[in-house]
């Protein structure tokens, strides 16, 4: 896994640390994954 430095809107920054905060996610990082898996993860995929 590679680390990555990711610029988030105020918004989003507050709706992913209140799922953190309801226990769905660690910390930003795996909320962050889980969000660009959901978008992209199928593409990848069919892309191949």
């Amino acid at each position: 896994m590679t680390t990555q430095s990711v610029w988030l809107m105020p918004e989003i920054r507050a709706l992913l640390d209140q799922e953190i905060e309801a226990g769905r996610f660690k910390n930003r990082s795996e909320a962050i994954n889980h969000a660009l898996s959901t978008v992209y993860g199928g593409k990848e995929r069919a892309m191949s």
